[in-house]
């Protein structure tokens, strides 16, 4: 039986002296792991996408030659913009993007192309969960 590697790429960042993002950043990556994908390490510059990126802290890990299956972005933006990251999506695969402000999270699943504003750390796993086993359904 042929084993599958799954792939995918990482991206984190914040333009604002924040880490309320940090700890969702780590949980999702852990869920992610635990079941069965594995995390790319080779960091790539990102490219601006609607934003100047140069206030920003960030980090991109995954190349679209790596055969990602799907991008977790987990940011922290001052302000949101009408894309749910701020950097062109390079990687390849779905999207899967949660935004930490102040008083909100919104979390964009590219698969679904839909937006949901859990109001706790489990229904963002949840939703996460539910997010993979779509990508596993659907991959190659």
């Amino acid at each position: 039986m042929k084993t599958v590697t799954r792939i995918y790429a990482t991206f984190i960042g914040t333009d604002y002296e924040t880490e309320i993002h940090l700890e969702s950043f780590s949980r999702l990556k852990k869920i992610a792991n635990d079941t069965g994908f594995i995390e790319s390490e080779r960091p790539v510059k990102p490219i601006a996408d609607q934003t100047d990126l140069r206030k920003w802290k960030l980090e991109l890990k995954g190349q679209y030659n790596e055969n990602i299956e799907f991008l977790l972005a987990v940011t922290a933006p001052k302000l949101t913009t009408m894309s749910p990251i701020p950097i062109k999506m390079d990687t390849g695969g779905y999207l899967f993007s949660v935004i930490h402000q102040q008083d909100t999270i919104l979390i964009w699943n590219g698969m679904m192309r839909k937006f949901y504003s859990p109001k706790s750390t489990e229904e963002i796993e949840k939703i996460f969960i539910e997010f993979l086993v779509n990508v596993k359904w659907n991959s190659k």
